[in-house]
């Protein structure tokens, strides 16, 4: 994971979150989540199996109801990749990453003491790239060739949360993330699916 993926995921929450609601009441409750999510990744593309990604997502959100919060967040897939494929030519990799922004709200459906249930559901916004490493078995130069899209999609959620103490807390979820009309432009364009699981830490801030 690189330190760009970071520095975005910061810019966007201080600039989009904190911006978005520098006119919100002070006495909306806002809160932080920090996460690492590993994802099974789908691609509707026969016979292209990918690998699992490790990233992290971190989201804002702010209370408008006792039962809601509108959210916003940043996550994405890091190096999801296919097995090495070969034929009589070559062999070939396909390597996919993502930066997303979600959008969206979390109803609150269960809380007793320190334990509470949520959903989650949105849309969202990614910046994906696709690269494709092909060799020649010695005989030639292999070579890499990549394509870059951007669009959107939807994701749903339900998630736990542990209170520790009224401010900290630990937060772990599953997610389901659909990407729409990847490289849209070309002839064969196909969705990206992930499903993913995330366990991380959660802070109130106010």
């Amino acid at each position: 994971m690189s330190f760009r993926f970071f520095f975005l995921l910061s810019g966007f929450l201080s600039t989009s979150f904190f911006g978005t609601f520098a006119f919100a009441q002070i006495d909306n409750p806002i809160s932080l989540t920090v996460k690492p999510v590993y994802d099974f990744v789908d691609v509707d593309v026969d016979g292209v199996d990918f690998d699992g990604s490790l990233s992290l997502e971190v989201a804002a959100r702010i209370s408008l109801t006792e039962q809601f919060d509108f959210e916003v967040s940043v996550t994405g897939l890091n190096e999801a990749e296919t097995d090495q494929e070969c034929d009589n030519t070559g062999c070939y990799t396909v390597n996919i990453n993502s930066l997303e922004s979600l959008f969206g709200g979390a109803l609150n459906v269960y809380e007793r003491n320190q334990l509470s249930l949520f959903l989650r559901g949105g849309v969202l916004f990614y910046k994906l790239s696709v690269e494709l490493e092909e060799t020649f078995f010695d005989i030639k130069p292999g070579g890499l060739a990549s394509a870059d899209d951007d669009g959107f999609g939807f994701y749903l959620g339900a998630g736990s949360k542990w209170m520790l103490n009224p401010k900290f807390g630990l937060t772990g979820e599953f997610m389901y993330r659909n990407r729409r009309d990847v490289l849209g432009d070309s002839s064969k364009p196909f969705g990206v699916s992930s499903y993913g699981v995330g366990i991380g830490l959660y802070w109130q801030l106010q």
